[in-house]
């Protein structure tokens, strides 16, 4: 009797490890989209932007979503990145009035660098014809500094540089 209680206790306890082990290396172990997640969630707060070390505005993240997306508003446009299954996404509201949506193509140096590549665009009469921002490129500076490199349908690219201006969290 006393043997098979100490078996069904170890059977218990065996079972129990068995169950919590998978969601142990899956909390331990992040995908390259939720490294790079965390990367962005760290802008949390304003900045400055700067183009051509000139400085250009402000730019301010909000950790929002219940953590689950990071707005950044700058200069009468807005981004909110997100995490879709295992793939980082972007939605870009620009000032022109459409949105380009954009998937990670590739992301390097434990999310240190992170292109965006667009997948499509919404509220845009003719996207074969006009210009529009189609590509992203961040890069984290060791510096605590971060650098946005926009691209657009007609081979320009704009550049902004965000110095942090205030220790805000700017977390809701």
């Amino acid at each position: 009797m006393i043997a098979s209680i100490k078996t069904g206790v170890a059977l218990l306890a065996f079972a129990g490890l068995v169950g919590s082990a998978p969601s142990r290396i899956t909390a331990a172990e992040k995908s390259a989209a939720e490294a790079a997640f965390e990367r962005l969630k760290s802008l949390a707060g304003t900045w400055e932007t700067l183009v051509d070390d000139k400085q250009r505005g402000v730019a301010t993240y909000t950790v929002t979503g219940g953590g689950k997306v990071v707005l950044e508003v700058m200069g009468g446009m807005a981004t909110a990145y997100h995490v879709d299954k295992d793939t980082l996404m972007l939605t870009h509201y620009c000032g022109a009035g459409n949105q380009p949506r954009m998937r990670a193509r590739s992301i390097g140096g434990d999310g240190r660098h992170i292109a965006f590549q667009m997948y499509d665009i919404t509220n845009h009469p003719n996207p074969r014809t006009s210009n529009y921002s189609n590509a992203l490129d961040v890069r984290f500076a060791e510096d605590g500094s971060a650098e946005l490199g926009f691209k657009s349908t007609d081979g320009s690219s704009q550049t902004f540089r965000l110095v942090k201006r205030l220790s805000s969290s700017a977390t809701r």
